[in-house]
């Protein structure tokens, strides 16, 4: 998944990984982390998380992650696995879910779960052949909303749409796009397809960016 939320669940799953595949001592783990991250050392990394709790990470620094676990005594080539291994972790509390069509109820569930968040209701649907990527800003704060109406809406809303047309051109000549940067979906997707849309919107419409705050 392309954004990562530093939520305790999943720093709790990411650290299990790097020390149960990579090896990776208790505290090391935490370093390479915050390293991931983008962040000098842990305590730099602390010290925002308690400000800043739960805000995403757009991009990870797999480069910073490496030259700090070989700092630490870690083989180079095991650590520069770490960029096959991210892209499928299931996280515990992910950006996005996966959901049967009539799985009203958990996507219910999701939508107060984004809600609590301030994170926009981002979900793919499964029908018996295609998938759908729906996202509404409902689950946001208003004021979120009226930035995205006022200043991003048709900018944005074309950015989604070239984006779209890249991933599904020639792959899913059924899809259909519908919608603007406040609510819409997307129709007639092949799994892969509704993945990759999933994580590059998500990285448009998400709100707030940790990695862009003051580093200590």
């Amino acid at each position: 998944m392309a954004i990562f939320l530093p939520t305790e669940p999943n720093i709790h799953a990411l650290k299990s990984i790097l020390m149960k595949d990579f090896g990776l001592k208790s505290a090391h783990a935490s370093e390479g982390i915050a390293a991931l991250l983008g962040f000098g050392s842990y305590a730099a990394f602390l010290r925002l998380f308690c400000s800043s709790s739960e805000q995403p990470v757009f991009d990870v620094d797999f480069d910073n992650f490496e030259r700090r676990t070989t700092h630490l005594g870690y083989d180079a080539n095991s650590s520069e696995y770490l960029r096959l291994r991210y892209a499928k972790i299931s996280w515990p509390e992910p950006i996005w879910r996966i959901f049967k069509r009539r799985d009203q109820y958990l996507k219910n569930k999701w939508f107060e779960e984004c809600k609590s968040r301030n994170l926009p209701f981002l979900r793919i649907s499964k029908a018996t052949k295609y998938f759908t990527f729906e996202w509404d800003h409902m689950s946001t704060d208003s004021k979120y909303d009226g930035l995205v109406e006022r200043s991003l809406g048709g900018d944005l809303v074309q950015t989604m749409f070239k984006n779209y047309q890249m991933i599904t051109h020639g792959v899913d000549p059924k899809s259909y796009f519908c919608g603007s940067a406040l609510v819409g979906e997307v129709t007639g997707l092949s799994e892969l397809s509704a993945r990759q849309i999933a994580n590059v919107f998500a990285k448009l419409l998400v709100p707030g960016n940790l990695k862009s705050a003051e580093r200590a």
